[in-house]
């Protein structure tokens, strides 16, 4: 059964922690609540280690196997699916509010906390805890639990040691062992906080005594019993043999013993004590009461006179009003004593001022013995008896609920802080100096729309209204850059009904809607004509950048083209490239060859004018080094390049256009300029430096230019995107604040929008070149 006063100093500790995180400055010592919650565990893990040993000894060694198994399948159970759960949880939130920079902390820190190490990750990063409570780190609170479940690792095997431990001196061996590791742990734990800060706070055996001091606490408690236990048995053992002791409360008397004395003379002898009475031993007179002893003697009254049996009655209602008076005193001292500690405990940990820095190293050590005084005074004695009156404070309803609750407290409290704060601190912004509402967040009601009517009645409350609609407008506007559906995302140029002529070759990857085949990862394939108002033919093949740019590059040569085809896998470059030069899981790259082979002959059959290539450079494939010797001499990629160009060449009647490599920005674009745009977080490392693109892809570049290419002509969107001068290449338009790509590589719609002009001087020149039949 539950001791409710451990209940209620669980709801304490986690109050403590939870205002600690919340006002860290208000609270400074709050803190402490996790070093009072490891004495619990320590405390509860003996009583129940001892349960356990109780149960296994004697046992053989797999009865002990399994009982240890169950032993720690109770502690998964009991924290693992929970723990993993919000842990689940936090990293969704923190995927959809949180900036991309923050959420990749967050992901990191999730790795530490899902293998219980969490508490070692600071000595790596060489982080600071209270300094890191003031970040967005939804995972920070994980530390305790690693310690935690480390201390459930070696906790079997302590207590088993310490309950081994047999004879006179097993008390004292238990409390010099417990003794000695928790000194050691404080030694070692004060010697590295000058040196390892980090690796002091976070350490499982700098905080081993914080444990061991509420293992300490279960033996002396079970120390106490055993007494009791010894002294009943030996109570019992007297009144076998015809010694009438009784244990009583009362003080002893000479005047009393006079009487008891007497009144043995005159007791006739019991017919089963005649034989011991016989034995020299037994012929002796019976044994003193022992010294200091509570034990009062009573005498049936059939066997006393009526004078001895009438002052042996005034003794003891003496004696009982005695004990009564006694007992009120004590119950009185008592529980002022137990009231006291709860206080001091509560001064310690919710005190809103800090302690002197020469009393730091040691508040923890406050922190610790008082909770273990408070484990060992309200401890339930074997017979129901409370040694100590617990306070009304821990022992209530509420507290013991909240108490049961405790885990589920800890686990959810700090990530709903670090995202409360991270709304209000990161979005919402104060009210300015007139108490105007300016831009900040507030819930629509009634009140607030009649206060929003009298802002408006000046003309600076109008501007500001017109900026945060603005705002919001942009905000929006980013947030549908990242649409849902394909269709939505990459803006498929429509067309005629999907048509089979050119796909008969992956119809066998293709897998009907509904179902799924692990074999299968090919996307889909677009297969789109339109007809346009000149005479010549396009053919606009490529992965997912084809498709995206298909509406606007159709309409700008919507003069020039006849038919205009647009084919295109996602995921596949239109190039052949030999397979054992391509590092993707073969598993992944299956279709793309199929692709590739499709792509021939649709240009062998259709001979187009024109053939745009518009595609992603994968780095792992293109831009891999060249030979060793630094030369493009017998650079198998290269060779395969120009193969294929040699190839498209002879059905190509105009111009192949081929694509550079394409911008690769750090974030998604779309998503996190919304998101900074909401929280007026900065937004220039969202922009990419055009020498980096260029170190990036240098290979790709080279490789180009190396094409030996009569009718191939390259066509970079980093030339319209991107400034020399200012080594920048814009993910957004920073006027009107709205992203250029909908993710880190992709055009947005705004983008398309912006990059017509340069597909138009493409035409433009398609248009004007005589060797183009128009």
């Amino acid at each position: 059964m539950k001791r409710a006063d451990i209940q209620g100093l669980r709801t304490v500790s986690i109050l403590a922690v939870i205002f600690y995180h919340i006002w860290p400055t208000h609270f400074p010592n709050g803190f402490l609540g996790v070093d009072v919650f490891f004495v619990i565990s320590g405390h509860l893990m003996a009583v129940c280690l001892a349960n356990f040993s109780g149960k296994c000894c004697g046992a053989k060694s797999d009865k002990i196997r399994n009982k240890l198994f169950q032993f720690y399948a109770r502690r998964v159970k009991r924290i693992v699916p929970m723990y993993v759960a919000v842990i689940c949880g936090t990293l969704s939130v923190s995927r959809t509010i949180m900036l991309d920079s923050d959420f990749q902390k967050a992901r990191f820190d999730m790795y530490w906390a899902l293998a219980f190490v969490a508490n070692i990750q600071p000595v790596f990063e060489n982080n600071d805890y209270f300094a890191e409570v003031f970040s967005y780190r939804p995972f920070l609170h994980c530390w305790s639990l690693g310690v935690e479940m480390q201390f459930y690792l070696l906790a079997p095997l302590a207590m088993l040691l310490l309950l081994s431990l047999r004879g006179l001196h097993r008390r004292l061996l238990r409390h010099f062992f417990c003794s000695t590791v928790l000194l050691a742990s404080v030694i070692v734990q004060q010697l590295l906080t000058t040196v390892m800060p980090a690796l002091s706070f976070g350490l499982m055996f700098c905080r081993l005594w914080q444990f061991f001091a509420g293992i300490l606490v279960h033996f002396f408690n079970t120390g106490d019993q055993q007494n009791e236990t010894e002294a009943n048995e030996t109570a019992e053992t007297v009144d076998q043999i015809g010694w009438p002791y009784v244990l009583g409360h009362g003080q002893q008397s000479d005047d009393k013993e006079n009487a008891i004395n007497s009144a043995i003379s005159l007791a006739p002898i019991p017919a089963q004590n005649q034989a011991i009475n016989a034995s020299p031993s037994a012929a002796s007179s019976p044994p003193p009461v022992p010294p200091f002893s509570n034990a009062s003697l009573s005498i049936p009254s059939s066997s006393l006179s009526s004078l001895a049996a009438g002052q042996k009655q005034q003794q003891q209602q003496q004696q009982e009003a005695e004990e009564v008076k006694n007992n009120l005193a004590h119950f009185l001292w008592r529980s002022a004593a137990a009231h006291l500690l709860l206080f001091l405990l509560l001064c310690v940990l919710f005190a809103p001022i800090g302690v002197p820095s020469i009393v730091v190293p040691f508040q923890n050590t406050f922190a610790v013995i008082l909770a273990a005084a408070q484990l060992h005074v309200h401890h339930q004695q074997h017979n129901g008896m409370t040694a100590w009156p617990a306070s009304p404070l821990l022992t209530n309803f509420l507290a013991v609920q909240l108490g049961d609750l405790s885990y589920i407290w800890w686990v959810v409290h700090w990530p709903v802080i670090v995202f409360i704060k991270y709304f209000f601190t990161r979005i919402a912004t104060e009210k300015d100096n007139d108490g105007s509402l300016g831009q900040r967040s507030v819930t629509l009601d009634t009140n607030f729309t009649k206060m929003i009517i009298n802002e408006l009645q000046n003309v600076e409350s109008r501007k500001r209204l017109v900026n945060t609609l603005s705002l919001y407008e942009k905000i929006k506007l980013n947030e549908l850059l990242q649409s849902a559906t394909f269709e939505d995302r990459y803006k498929i140029l429509p067309g005629e009904e999907r048509t089979e002529r050119w796909t008969k070759q992956l119809k066998q990857l293709l897998v009907q809607e509904g179902n799924k085949t692990p074999q299968n990862l090919l996307k889909f394939v677009v297969d789109r004509k339109v007809k346009g108002t000149g005479n010549g033919t396009v053919l606009l093949v490529g992965n997912s950048h084809a498709d995206v740019l298909a509406r606007e590059l159709g309409e700008e040569m919507n003069a020039y083209y006849h038919d205009f085809q647009v084919f295109t896998m996602p995921g596949c470059m239109p190039i052949a490239m030999p397979e054992h030069l391509i590092p993707f899981d073969p598993g992944h790259i299956i279709p793309c060859p199929f692709f590739t082979r499709t792509v021939r002959n649709i240009v062998e059959q259709t001979k187009p004018d024109v053939v745009f290539m518009v595609f992603r450079w994968y780095n792992e494939v293109l831009n891999v080094p060249f030979n060793e010797n630094g030369t493009t001499k017998n650079d198998e990629i290269l060779k395969a390049f120009r193969h294929e160009m040699r190839h498209f060449q002879k059905f190509v009647s105009k111009r192949i256009f081929i694509s550079a490599p394409t911008l690769q920005f750090k974030h998604d674009v779309a998503k996190e300029l919304a998101k900074r745009l909401w929280q007026h977080a900065p937004l220039g490392d969202l922009q990419l430096s055009l020498r980096e693109h260029y170190t990036t892809n240098r290979f790709s570049y080279a490789r180009l230019r190396l094409l030996n290419c009569p009718k191939c002509v390259q066509f970079d969107l980093a030339e319209h995107f991107c400034d020399a001068r200012m080594d920048k290449c814009a993910a957004f338009d920073e006027q009107i604040q709205l992203a250029n790509f909908f993710d880190n590589n992709h055009l947005s719609y705004l983008g398309r929008q912006s990059v017509r002009p340069f597909l138009r001087a493409i035409g433009n020149q398609i248009w004007h070149d005589k060797r183009m039949n128009v």
